[in-house]
């Protein structure tokens, strides 16, 4: 089964074997290249590895299913946070009378969902190369580049022969980064390896009535102390503004984001403007009016009420789409955010990359496996909704 392979197309272009473990290379470099991309089903995996003698690769299938199974078991995740007092407004009651122990029922949940994911849906290449690498110490960063964002490889468990899970979630363990096939001339030929922390550009839409963010302010207040802070009015002129100003940096939205259904007359995906709901096709072409502006990081901090029938989407509408666009990366959520988790998962991720920079460059995969490990503290699945495209090894260093 672990044949060498044939040559294969450049995928991330950053790959070199024969021993080579400088830091900029992942230890563990997967490529996922399905057949039909939006049905899942058959495809190939290549993987690459410095600590490997040459590439390798298989051919294996994901049931088209998966989808419809992903999307009940985030609704389950929203539910089980929402459920925990202190996930949203403090109004909103718990429905245990022991905190404690509906926390431990939302950690198993969580753990059980980890642990199929790594059974049922990982592809066997994957699993023995990993436990390989894993077992000689080898590992420490994994670049997953995918046709397909559906698997959520941030939350599988991997399980050792004897059914042992000795490391957790990934997405915890290990310096884990997504990235997507180049698919226009704009998209970078490579995740970017290094980043100068240059500030935060905040978009903050002032939502009224129903949709108000309680926590937003206070997200916005806390990134308001970095250094090279930058608010932004949360209407399209402003947005259009942002995006022809600022080329380098964090961009990040704090807000609401939605995914209709195709028949509802609205976009399919959407980040909630003021004034406008921005979708992808919309995206595309804002940011080619302002080609050459550089290559920002965004950060789409987008909650929802949790009406969508399609709560795994969000991520997948806009991860390759912002890409697409020159993004040097992009971190959103995977189902719809809880409010007070969202607003702390994000100030925690900025002020961990600021203080930590302060002793020199940060890993921002690491920062992100630090502040997911908030949810074996506070218990709300929120911190594990977040995905990250870009660089498994991308560094933020001082301006």
């Amino acid at each position: 089964m672990l044949a060498s392979a044939p040559p294969q197309p450049a995928t991330t272009g950053y790959v070199r074997l024969g021993g080579d473990t400088s830091d900029d290379v992942p230890d563990l470099d997967v490529t996922i290249l399905y057949d039909d991309p939006s049905g899942l089903g058959p495809g190939q995996i290549i993987i690459h590895s410095p600590h490997l003698a040459g590439p390798v690769t298989d051919t294996f299938s994901t049931p088209p299913q998966m989808a419809a199974w992903l999307d009940s078991q985030y609704l389950r995740l929203l539910q089980l946070g929402l459920s925990l007092r202190g996930a949203v407004s403090l109004q909103q009651p718990a429905t245990s009378s022991d905190p404690d122990a509906q926390k431990r029922f939302v950690t198993l949940a969580a753990e059980g969902f980890g642990d199929a994911l790594y059974r049922d849906y990982a592809p066997e290449a994957f699993k023995d190369v990993f436990w390989s690498l894993r077992d000689k110490g080898e590992l420490h960063s994994i670049q997953i580049t995918s046709n397909s964002p559906t698997l959520p490889w941030e939350l599988i468990r991997p399980q050792s022969a004897d059914g042992a899970t000795r490391d957790g979630f990934l997405g915890m363990s290990y310096r884990l980064a997504r990235w997507a096939p180049r698919s226009t001339s704009s998209q970078v030929d490579n995740p970017l390896d290094r980043m100068a922390f240059t500030g935060v550009a905040a978009v903050a839409p002032s939502y009224v009535d129903k949709r108000s963010l309680p926590f937003q302010e206070v997200e916005i207040d806390a990134l308001s102390k970095l250094a090279g802070y930058r608010r932004f009015d949360g209407d399209f002129v402003s947005f259009e503004k942002l995006i022809g100003e600022v080329s380098t940096g964090f961009i990040h939205f704090s807000g609401h984001g939605a995914v209709n259904q195709p028949s509802s007359g609205r976009p399919i995906f959407a980040i909630d403007l003021v004034d406008q709901s921005l979708d992808p096709d919309t995206w595309r072409a804002l940011v080619a009016a302002a080609h050459g502006k550089g290559n920002p990081f965004y950060f789409f901090n987008a909650c929802d009420t949790g009406k969508s029938q399609l709560l795994g989407g969000f991520v997948q509408g806009w991860g390759p789409a912002v890409l697409a666009g020159g993004a040097s990366g992009f971190i959103g959520g995977m189902w719809p955010l809880t409010d007070r988790a969202a607003a702390a998962f994000s100030i925690d991720f900025y002020g961990g990359i600021s203080t930590r920079l302060k002793d020199g460059p940060v890993y921002l995969a690491e920062m992100l496996q630090v502040v997911r490990k908030r949810f074996y503290e506070t218990g709300d699945p929120t911190y594990l909704a977040y995905t990250f495209y870009g660089n498994a090894n991308l560094q933020v260093v001082m301006q």
